[in-house]
């Protein structure tokens, strides 16, 4: 392919659609019909009872508005749990503790992108400490806490192994098995050793952990 002919290519992607048409139809004229400027009137909203949940804030460019009612609707701590959607406050601390969790693991996920593996198992420790020190009574959330603080002990033991070059034994099955498996292999690969033999045997496992979670489920 010739410059002339790449050049050729860019100019008719950067021209304006108008520039590729011929002359408008006469039909389109025809069926233009003038414009009429609609004056926009809005409505003062009305005072929310005592206990109900805030409006829905009006997200416009992905910003809210300053002089939308929803910011001194949310603004600070509500008077109930049912304000922020949930029946109880363990409820409203469940979905805290959750997003707490979530960005944990992006900060543990930043410094292991930079082989720190200390600063990662430091990061999921310090998430699990902030997690444990929220107070939690109800059955009914409690599990939830529950698998948080386990997958991050689990990840923090991880990236510790991984700071210290001994990856720790995989403890119980499923995909975080199969991921220190990897790990494993690809410190002994760094040692020198050859591991092509067991890195094909991971990859069968991870083929039939795919088709697993792809297959649909039993009658």
């Amino acid at each position: 392919m010739t410059r002339r002919v790449v050049t050729a290519g860019l100019l008719v992607l950067l021209l304006p659609m108008g520039a590729c048409r011929s002359k408008p139809a006469a039909d389109e004229k025809k069926a233009a019909a003038p414009s009429v400027k609609a004056e926009k009137v809005e409505a003062a909203p009305a005072p929310a009872p005592p206990g109900a949940p805030p409006p829905i804030p009006a997200v416009s460019g992905g910003r809210i508005a300053k002089d939308d009612p929803a910011w001194s609707a949310a603004d600070g701590y509500r008077r109930s749990a049912s304000e922020y959607g949930q029946p109880d406050w363990d409820h409203v601390r469940s979905v805290a503790i959750t997003h707490m969790a979530l960005s944990g693991r992006d900060l543990a996920r930043l410094d292991a992108s930079r082989a720190a593996f200390d600063g990662c198992a430091k990061a999921y420790t310090d998430t699990a400490a902030r997690i444990r020190a929220v107070p939690l009574a109800n059955p009914a959330v409690v599990p939830v806490r529950d698998v948080l603080l386990a997958g991050l002990d689990r990840d923090a033991a991880l990236c510790a192994g991984l700071a210290k070059k001994s990856v720790p034994a995989a403890d119980g099955g499923g995909l975080a098995a199969l991921r220190r498996e990897y790990f494993a292999l690809a410190q002994r690969a760094e040692a020198g050793e050859d591991v092509r033999t067991d890195a094909r045997d991971l990859g069968r496992k991870l083929g039939a952990a795919r088709d697993h979670v792809g297959a649909p489920p039993a009658a």
